[in-house]
């Protein structure tokens, strides 16, 4: 029950900054979900590490956990509310800015 709580109250924060709250989470989800990650995978006993393209859900599941792992890391560094975590997060997100862009450039190199 807290965890949707959670959820409404940082959708009602976005609403009142922007109009339309689905584009908003859209286009931050767009900004940092992956194209491909590297596969571990093993061929006569020897590691390999295969780079392979990441399916549409996978992608969209990436995004959203990388953005909760970000907000949880600012709620501990600034002792601040998950709430205003999260929508800190997902506004970063929508902008290039913030946590989750820096693993999207990290795991990139870009």
């Amino acid at each position: 029950m807290r965890v949707r709580a959670i959820v409404y109250q940082t959708f009602h924060r976005l609403a009142r900054t922007e109009r339309d709250v689905i584009k908003l989470m859209v286009d931050a989800i767009e900004n940092i979900k992956p194209i491909c990650e590297v596969e571990k995978v093993g061929v006569a006993g020897t590691i390999y590490d295969v780079p392979g393209i990441v399916a549409r859900d996978r992608q969209q599941t990436l995004a959203i956990r990388w953005i909760l792992e970000a907000a949880f890391k600012r709620r501990i560094s600034y002792r601040i509310s998950l709430e205003k975590c999260s929508f800190a997060e997902i506004l970063d997100a929508k902008l290039c800015h913030g946590i989750t862009t820096l693993v999207y450039k990290f795991l990139f190199r870009i």
